[in-house]
């Protein structure tokens, strides 16, 4: 009996094992520059990962009349 517990526990852990997976971190910004459609990118840094979370968190009410691709600009799009 013991066996056949050890025995059918065997390839469980090694399913659960097979699911662990790592990933690795984004460390560059995308700018697309609207005017010339072009994406530009830049390496992120601590300083601006801690002023994105400070604009997010500033965010309070849905704005009904937001244009999301403006005319000219950049789009911004940090990890």
């Amino acid at each position: 009996m013991i066996r056949k517990i050890l025995f059918s526990s065997i390839p469980i852990l090694f399913l659960f094992n097979l699911l662990i997976v790592s990933a690795q971190g984004i460390t560059e910004i995308e700018l697309l520059d609207i005017e010339k459609n072009k994406i530009i990118t830049m390496p992120t840094n601590p300083k601006i990962q801690l002023e994105t979370k400070r604009i997010i968190k500033e965010i309070d009410n849905i704005v009904k009349k937001f244009n999301p691709i403006p005319d000219k600009g950049y789009i911004v799009k940090i990890p």
